[in-house]
């Protein structure tokens, strides 16, 4: 599920979404040359399992995958 808004005006365009699984993205115009972006995955920097196997009876042991821990990123750009 997906949660955010959009908003275009004058003062340029922002963008805002934060995803179920702790995820947020925002971007803005500050006016017609800059934009600025923001990207982070896993906010709480929970620890999850993404996929495991339980082969403790057959050969012995068990296996798990856990997800990416807190991750960002900021970016800015000019336009000419």
């Amino acid at each position: 599920m997906l949660h955010g808004f959009r908003y275009a005006g004058a003062g340029g365009e922002y963008v805002w979404s934060l995803g179920a699984s702790g995820s947020l993205s925002l971007r803005g115009d500050a006016d017609e040359h800059w934009q600025l972006a923001l990207f982070a995955t896993n906010l709480m920097d929970k620890r999850y399992r993404i996929n495991g196997s339980d082969s403790l009876e057959d050969v012995g042991y068990a296996v798990a995958e856990y997800g990416r821990p807190r991750e960002w990123s900021v970016t800015g750009t000019w336009r000419f």
